[in-house]
């Protein structure tokens, strides 16, 4: 019996080529394009003051989703952190090799001097490429989120920040100047 397996290879630069997010994780060429898109910002999501991009990468390092495809050439990619699986990352990526926004689902209260983890309190922080950010992409993790967290510890809180940390506004709805 003759047993066939093929291995698909990807170009490491099209990041919208792999399937799940584990293999997205893996791709150096993505944890570069990561490392560039949040610099050596600090943040206190699982742990308190440390380099965002090491959090985003613990949330997406864990068990994976499948990449999935959104609209206007946009995939998202998910996972949950190991080991504390309530908490999770995700990354809308505009193929082949663009980061548009991360988000971070993490459970915290207090403010940034008296941080502390607070499980029954989720907030995705949500960090946008640029300034108004997609509205696809915040649309797409906000939906993301809410699927995720347990209903029962539902509202969660939302907190948009630019890729370097700085505090904005979320992305203006398209039509919501239409209706008055």
């Amino acid at each position: 019996m003759l047993l066939v397996t093929t291995t698909r290879v990807t170009n490491a630069s099209d990041f919208c080529e792999h399937s799940n997010t584990n293999q997205l994780v893996w791709n150096e060429a993505f944890v570069a394009a990561l490392h560039a898109f949040h610099g050596t910002t600090r943040a206190s999501l699982f742990g308190r003051d440390e380099l965002l991009v090491e959090q985003a990468l613990t949330g997406l390092g864990g068990p994976p989703d499948r990449i999935r495809t959104l609209s206007e050439g946009l995939v998202m990619a998910s996972a949950c952190r190991a080991d504390s699986c309530t908490e999770k990352a995700a990354v809308v990526l505009s193929c082949p090799d663009t980061i548009e926004a991360v988000g971070v689902l993490h459970y915290r209260c207090g403010s940034a001097d008296d941080w502390q983890v607070c499980p029954d309190e989720p907030v995705l922080s949500v960090y946008l490429h640029r300034q108004p950010g997609s509205r696809i992409a915040s649309d797409a993790l906000k939906a993301w989120a809410i699927n995720s967290v347990p209903k029962a510890r539902l509202p969660l809180s939302y907190d948009y920040r630019d890729q370097f940390n700085e505090l904005q506004d979320p992305p203006p709805d398209p039509g919501a100047g239409a209706l008055r």
